[in-house]
């Protein structure tokens, strides 16, 4: 990677840290705000409002990336979705705050995919997963970061200042995207007709691709499992098991060091799709088993260290899919490609969360943990040799 190249990717790597602490703590703010002020319906209603554009807009979003220069579009977007937050702040009802929200949901269906295929655009095959390393890390140190800034400066300054917040790290995010030296800029389609077809070539490729179709189709269910362990997990620790909520926190901190953990290990894989194949399906079998384990456990105390387990799988099982996706993926429609991968993941967390919600009202949160860990382990069993089948044909056909 030569000189220009890294100081791209440490750039993007810093506002894109950046900005995740900055939504983490307009969304924990918000969530603390109307828990406060007894309308807990908006919770949910902010989660879908925020996760559903990117899962809607994903043929429009993939193909817009892939027929505009990428630098242009993500600053602008970036300066779109500061004026969108600052908003927030004089706006006071549920609707109209839930309306900026999808708007605000719109601008990351866009940046989601553009951020994806510049990064690839720019990183060198031998670099990729240490550069998806180094992003998995930094989102997992806002998701743990985020919520104490947010929770002190919503006590301290109040919700304004949360959204604040956030809008003046979503400008500098933009402005930032505008001084990178790199620069995707996909040939323009001449004719209308060899667009026809084009918008849902980020599918097909997801799909038809024989080494990546056993790998998505196991990772869905990875992430299905994930966010049925998500909606019961607070449960658990606080109900079944009779802990504080700061000990909760502390569980959660636990597993997002795990994940930084598991990123930097994934960071030092080998090349090959062999070689990452293999350290995904180890990943997934870290979390299956560390998860299935928890629902025994007799007490909290024992929680943490097969939270921490967790999490070092969850991290490499990430950065691991996220290489073999970027390695794999053909320049020419990873906008598309990303948008993609970003509507299957996201649609199957928003299943499983309306599932789990259903779910953790006629099961025990111990039951659930166990059939979560399980569902992934049996995920790798079943679709695992499919995967090493595939990536050994590409290896020798390499």
């Amino acid at each position: 990677m030569n000189q220009t190249q890294q100081r791209d990717i440490r750039l993007i790597v810093l506002f894109r840290s950046l900005s995740f602490v900055g939504d983490e703590i307009a969304l924990f703010a918000l969530m603390v705000h109307f828990a406060h002020s007894n309308q807990h319906w908006m919770i949910g209603a902010l989660a879908f409002a925020n996760a559903a554009p990117p899962v809607l807009l994903t043929p429009i979003a993939g193909l817009v990336v892939d027929r505009v220069p990428t630098r242009r579009l993500l600053g602008y977007l970036g300066i779109f979705q500061a004026v969108i937050v600052l908003g927030l702040v004089f706006v006071h009802n549920s609707y109209g705050i839930l309306a900026l929200i999808v708007l605000l949901g719109c601008g990351v269906a866009f940046t989601q995919p553009g951020y994806g295929a510049l990064v690839a655009h720019i990183t060198p095959e031998e670099e990729m997963a240490k550069t998806q390393a180094s992003l998995q890390s930094v989102g997992a140190v806002a998701g743990m970061a985020g919520p104490a800034i947010a929770g002190l400066i919503y006590g301290q300054f109040g919700l304004s200042f949360a959204f604040v917040c956030d809008g003046i790290s979503f400008f500098l995010v933009g402005v930032a995207t505008f001084f990178l030296h790199h620069d995707r800029r996909p040939a323009p389609i001449s004719s209308a007709e060899k667009q026809r077809g084009q918008v849902m070539a980020g599918m097909r490729w997801l799909f038809g691709d024989p080494l990546l179709r056993p790998v998505v189709l196991e990772t869905m269910i990875f992430v299905f499992a994930i966010d049925l362990i998500t909606v019961s997990e607070v449960v658990l620790i606080t109900r079944t098991m009779h802990a504080s909520s700061t000990v909760y926190g502390l569980v959660g901190a636990a597993y997002g060091i795990g994940i930084v953990l598991g990123s930097v290990l994934a960071g030092k894989l080998r090349q090959g799709d062999m070689n990452i194949v293999r350290s995904l399906m180890m990943g997934t079998v870290l979390i299956g088993g560390a998860f299935t384990i928890v629902g025994w456990l007799p007490s909290v105390g024992w929680v943490f260290p097969f939270m921490v387990v967790g999490g070092i799988g969850n991290g490499i099982a990430n950065v691991s899919a996220q290489t073999l996706f970027a390695l794999r993926m053909p320049e020419a429609i990873r906008g598309r490609g990303y948008a993609a991968i970003g509507a299957v993941f996201t649609g199957m967390s928003l299943c499983s969360m309306a599932f789990g919600g259903v779910l953790i009202s006629v099961l025990p949160a111990r039951t659930i943990f166990k059939i979560a860990g399980l569902a992934s382990l049996g995920a790798v069993l079943f679709f695992g040799p499919l995967a090493l089948r595939q990536a050994k044909r590409a290896t020798q056909g390499a």
